[in-house]
């Protein structure tokens, strides 16, 4: 009778509930749905919208503008510094990455300096401006400013940590 029991214990436990990938899937996107179902969609287009920047018409072209709080991840070099208009020239998840491209734009004498937002991207930047407008004449000109091919379309951060 006992070795019954074990036997069937022991059969339980092999061919038993498993946790497989598609459960873990399951219920991952089932959990994602419920979070954003708490969020209506008005909201949700607002925080799409405030992460992807959105468009400005400045001089003959028409940029891209980040807004947020952005911190310094490396005192500037070679002439950067940060302002309260920065043109990116670089958009990174990782520091090593961030900071080999600004190597490379520092090797080929273009200012540069790297900023983080909240979500730990690391933003490569090419020069700050006061203004939107001169950043815009920055990037109509980016060619003959930046000599290192640039991986991301350029676009502007307005930093509201710089006042």
């Amino acid at each position: 009778m006992r070795k019954l029991f074990f036997a069937c214990l022991l059969l339980s436990t092999l061919f038993g509930c498993k946790t497989t990938e598609q459960n873990y899937r399951n219920a991952y996107f089932t959990a994602k749905e419920s979070q954003r179902q708490e969020v209506d969609s008005d909201t949700d287009s607002k925080i799409v919208h405030e992460r992807n920047g959105r468009e400005v018409k400045s001089g003959n072209i028409t940029l891209q503008v980040k807004s947020g709080y952005y911190s310094e991840v490396e005192p500037a070099e070679n002439g950067g510094k940060p302002a309260r208009f920065s043109v990116v020239v670089g958009q990174f998840k990782q520091i090593f990455n961030a900071r080999m491209f600004r190597n490379r734009l520092l090797e080929n004498n273009s200012p540069a300096y790297i900023l983080r937002d909240g979500a730990s991207e690391y933003y490569v930047v090419s020069k700050g401006f006061d203004t939107l407008e001169a950043a815009s004449d920055y990037i109509e000109r980016i060619d003959k400013n930046v000599s290192v091919r640039i991986p991301i379309e350029p676009f502007v951060i307005k930093n509201a940590a710089v006042k």
